[in-house]
């Protein structure tokens, strides 16, 4: 009716995997096609009247206006339908059929049976049409199947498909996997995070499989939220623009300051640190309102950071906090000091950023690869050690702190120069007050972190590149 774009037009109904079934549909087909066919012919008034009401309905459901088409008339398109049912072909296939679908023979006009020849790579033309009759639970199986969503153009507001509510429900979901894939997929975007050090993750269904058990050996359970991990400041917006950015989050850190040393506990920490304990959770909730992480911190957004610090403070935890600044322990004559008020000021400590000399992508960008140590995350624990392993300070805080979070706040020397090490420049920020990193640091709850729970890769035995700490250097000389 609308001409242009592609000819053929089909309908798709897919069935199970056995063949018998397949041909069962076959004759209840043909027999429904003769009587329309008998129907429109004869002008039977009761057909007439139920296609006009169907037609009516489904397409107020989809206005064509919304792509740039107008609604075709049904006593326009009356005039088409006997020649369009009389064309209509049944084709069942399978493994077994030798009358397959073909497309190249000109302008097809057909519904298809069919159950794991056409849920595997084959492309239905012109699919207007789709019926969903087979339950399929694994992703791989529903992505395949996505593709009969349909799409014709000039056709945008007429595709349609009938499933159950079950099924339904399971696409829904599978959006939703395929969206955060995508999202984590993004970091690769990132110096340094690759698929040996990062496995993409997988949100599972109770009643729904990834794909065939054979296929998941190397699978193991990923972490579903921020339960026991440490998420920091890496880019810097060093743009012309970035001014009022790096503002503020300098004006968000000293608030929160002021806030911990009004309401939280002063405690002696080791020289050009201070360390407020007790500090109540509002005054997080309300710092991350106002410090933004830069755009390509995949794991530092504020918003997402905040609903779940929200969602452990009803679970019982996180109610608390330890609040921290972290400054340059070495005194040196050309250091900047960093005054945040309520009688906390240290020096700035020096934080690099990477050479990104012929990568546009890095333009007004600065990735300064690590921002905290060790001995920073141990600043509100009892703990021998100086520099102590990831499994000392995690055995520490389920001890001593297993309900608390920590904050960590780095006064950044805006210039910041680079040592002798090769691959860094000078930070170069626009602004002569601070640039401000932070580090959240979350225990590892004692109960379940998420009603989600996620699958990836198991990278447990690929070799991974050590983390490079030595831009922490630059403050010990």
């Amino acid at each position: 009716m609308r001409g242009g774009g592609n000819e053929h037009s089909t309908m798709l109904i897919h069935t199970t995997t056995e063949t018998a079934v397949h041909e069962r549909f076959k004759d209840p087909l043909l027999e429904l096609k003769n009587r329309m066919l008998t129907g429109l012919t004869t002008k039977d008034p009761g057909l007439l009247d139920r296609l006009r009401t169907t037609w009516a309905k489904e397409t107020a459901r989809v206005p064509a206006a919304d792509f740039g088409e107008t609604t075709v008339p049904f006593e326009d398109l009356l005039v088409e339908l006997p020649d369009v049912v009389e064309a209509t072909t049944v084709v069942i296939d399978n493994y077994r059929s030798t009358d397959r679908l073909d497309y190249e023979s000109g302008p097809v006009t057909a519904i298809a049976v069919g159950g794991n020849t056409l849920s595997r790579g084959l492309t239905l033309e012109g699919l207007v049409s789709s019926l969903f009759v087979r339950a399929v639970s694994a992703y791989d199986t529903l992505l395949q199947m996505g593709r009969w969503f349909g799409y014709r153009n000039h056709y945008a507001d007429l595709p349609r498909i009938w499933m159950t509510d079950e099924l339904m429900d399971w696409f829904s979901h599978l959006a939703t996997v395929e969206a955060e894939m995508r999202l984590d997929i993004n970091r690769y975007m990132n110096p340094g995070v690759t698929p040996r050090n990062f496995a993409v993750r997988l949100r599972t269904h109770p009643k729904m499989s990834i794909t065939a058990k054979a296929k998941m050996t190397s699978a193991v359970r990923a972490v579903a939220a921020y339960g026991g991990q440490l998420v920091e400041s890496r880019f810097f917006d060093v743009s012309d623009n970035g001014l009022s950015w790096l503002e503020a989050n300098a004006a968000a850190a000293r608030t929160l300051v002021c806030r911990a040393a009004r309401d939280g506990s002063a405690r002696t920490a080791r020289n050009e640190t201070a360390l407020f304990t007790d500090v109540p959770h509002e005054h997080v909730l309300e710092f991350l309102t106002s410090y933004s992480f830069h755009e390509r911190s995949s794991d530092g957004d504020s918003g997402r950071i905040a609903e779940y610090i929200r969602k452990r403070v009803r679970a019982g935890s996180l109610g608390r906090w330890s609040v921290g600044v972290i400054g340059n322990s070495q005194p040196r004559a050309d250091t900047k000091r960093c005054d945040l008020g309520s009688g906390v000021e240290v020096r700035m400590v020096r934080r690099a950023r990477l050479s990104y000399d012929e990568d546009s992508d890095f333009d007004g960008v600065a990735d300064i690869k690590t921002l905290s140590g060790s001995r920073d995350e141990a600043i509100d624990l009892d703990i021998a050690s100086s520099q102590p392993k990831r499994s000392e300070l995690d055995a520490r805080r389920r001890e001593q702190r297993p309900n608390e979070g920590l904050l960590l706040m780095y006064p950044i020397d805006p210039w910041s120069e680079p040592t002798a090490k090769k691959g860094r420049v000078p930070l170069a920020a626009p602004t002569d007050d601070v640039v401000m990193g932070v580090a959240l640091v979350f225990p590892r709850p004692e109960d379940k972190d998420s009603d989600v729970e996620y699958m990836s890769a198991d990278l447990s035995k690929v070799l991974v590149e050590e983390e490079d700490l030595s831009i922490l250097d630059q403050d010990d000389e």
